[in-house]
């Protein structure tokens, strides 16, 4: 709390600063202050909106109380700033997985594995089951594979009962 009062004084004194708001945010989501540190990291990216982290810092400020609209928002900011960025990619992931969009989130994880094949990370939590939408293209996926010929043997044909 010595360090917010500290910067308040400071803030006071000089011009507005895109750092100090940054700065502010983190102190109040220490805090747990997440509303106040919104507003802190929104007054950050009025005044420069291209803050990959002040992005990501908003996004969870705002899933912290349950605006998951807009934490996915932020978190689309950043991931469309830094594209490459697979931690951006994993939250983007989570917080579409956790509004229910599940088919999206499969999206985000397949076209971060595409950008870092080798992200052991990002194959963990592709591995990990995202709920029905998961296992409806798991299905899918499993449909298109038994209508492939078997590899180097001959074709068999499956009569269609149609």
């Amino acid at each position: 709390v010595g360090a917010y009062a500290r910067l308040e004084t400071v803030e006071g004194q000089l011009e507005p600063n895109p750092e100090i708001f940054n700065l502010k945010g983190v102190l109040l989501s220490r805090l747990q202050r997440s509303n106040e540190a919104i507003e802190a990291y929104k007054a950050c990216l009025a005044l420069n909106p291209k803050q990959l982290e002040v992005l990501v810092n908003l996004g969870k400020s705002l899933l912290n109380v349950n605006r998951l609209d807009e934490g996915i928002e932020a978190y689309r900011k950043a991931a469309k700033l830094a594209p490459g960025n697979y931690a951006v990619s994993l939250r983007l992931a989570v917080a579409l997985s956790s509004a229910g969009d599940k088919m999206d989130a499969i999206k985000v994880l397949d076209a971060a594995m595409k950008r870092h094949p080798d992200n052991p990370r990002l194959l963990v939590e592709r591995a990990i089951p995202l709920s029905d939408a998961m296992s409806a293209y798991l299905r899918g996926l499993s449909v298109r594979m038994s209508q492939t010929p078997p590899l180097g043997g001959a074709r068999d044909t499956v009569a269609s009962t149609q």
